[in-house]
């Protein structure tokens, strides 16, 4: 029982001493992405450029130190891209039309970043976090200019060659930057897709820079 009493003592003094560091605030962001599908194997004809789409969530930021914390978040985040190809001729080689081709990809995306954090002023903080992600397809759509194509919403499924559909299932790499001030903030994230999408595109990846706004709806300890 001493011991008990001792170790929640302690626990209780750990906690208070680190009062400072233990405020948890809720946030929510949205902003705007410029995805790219990276295909590493780019065929003779195929361009590749970006889609600009929505992001947006909430988010949780869990101080551990006075410069460091943690920071999930959920978000629902369009990717994506636009794809370029030509209609070819079987027979002769020649270029019967270009084909335009867009893929927008909607996830719920989970990112865990390490966030550091510095002051510029008594106001003003510069940020900067590196972290894992995991995004789970909630659906899409797919246009093209070919008609056979057309227009169709998007298949999730095991992303194997034939099946026409995308993994549902998309992790890797993220990083973020930008400043706050008080409960205002601006930044940067890009996140490198680790998950080949499967479908027709073969060994494609997500590539995706957004440009954020958010606000904290608790004031930040400075």
């Amino acid at each position: 029982m001493k011991n008990l009493i001792k170790s929640v003592l302690v626990a209780s003094a750990l906690v208070l001493g680190n009062e400072a560091y233990a405020q948890v605030r809720l946030g929510i962001k949205a902003g705007i992405n410029a995805s790219t599908i990276h295909i590493p194997a780019l065929e003779s004809g195929v361009s590749v450029e970006p889609q600009v789409a929505f992001q947006g969530g909430v988010l949780l930021d869990m101080p551990m130190t006075k410069s460091f914390s943690l920071q999930p978040a959920l978000l629902i985040s369009t990717k994506g891209s636009k794809v370029n190809s030509l209609l070819i001729d079987g027979n002769s080689g020649s270029v019967i039309s270009p084909i335009n081709n867009s893929i927008k990809l909607v996830y719920a995306e989970i990112p865990v970043l390490a966030l550091f954090r510095g002051r510029i002023s008594q106001s003003i903080r510069f940020y900067g976090g590196v972290g894992p992600y995991v995004g789970i397809g909630l659906g899409g759509r797919l246009s093209s200019s070919y008609a056979p194509i057309a227009e169709r919403d998007v298949v999730f499924g095991s992303g194997d060659i034939g099946n026409n559909s995308f993994r549902r299932v998309d992790y890797g790499a993220s990083a973020a930057a930008g400043i706050e001030l008080k409960r205002l903030s601006v930044g940067v994230n890009y996140n490198y897709g680790l998950v080949d999408l499967g479908s027709a595109l073969i060994k494609s990846y997500h590539r995706t820079l957004g440009i954020t706004a958010g606000f904290w709806l608790a004031k930040p300890h400075l």
